[in-house]
């Protein structure tokens, strides 16, 4: 006797039940971090240049700049939903004591190593 059962336990294989949970926790964390960036999103923030450096943690490297006013640590990076793709180029061009205006999102939450994220940068005319 088949068993055509459509419903029940054995519809999804387990290589598919495991797709299928990859792609839901993944969609989930997509969710989480797109409304991080809309809460946390700051456009149009002066910042001086104290200081430029780029760090390599893990596998991962990063560019940081220091801003002299407010002695916050920042990192420069690209931003899937704002669809800006040239943060090594904006970072290469920042010069030290120069002030620009900037576009980030994100907070300085030392535990977990974050900084917030400049995403857009335009030099600041007087």
């Amino acid at each position: 006797m088949i068993n055509n059962t459509i419903i029940g336990d054995n519809f999804l294989s387990d290589g598919m039940r495991e797709f299928c949970m990859t792609i839901m926790v993944l969609i989930v964390t997509l969710c989480f971090h797109s409304i991080y960036v809309a809460l946390t999103n700051k456009k149009d923030q002066i910042v001086t240049v104290q200081s430029k450096s780029i760090f390599t943690k893990k596998s991962n490297s990063a560019c940081t700049i220091l801003d002299s006013k407010t002695n916050t640590c920042m990192r420069v990076d690209n931003c899937i939903y704002m669809w800006e793709w040239n943060a090594a180029e904006e970072f290469m061009n920042l010069k030290e004591g120069e002030t620009y205006m900037v576009n980030l999102y994100g907070i300085r939450l030392p535990p977990l190593g974050l900084y917030p994220v400049i995403y857009k940068i335009k030099k600041k005319t007087n």
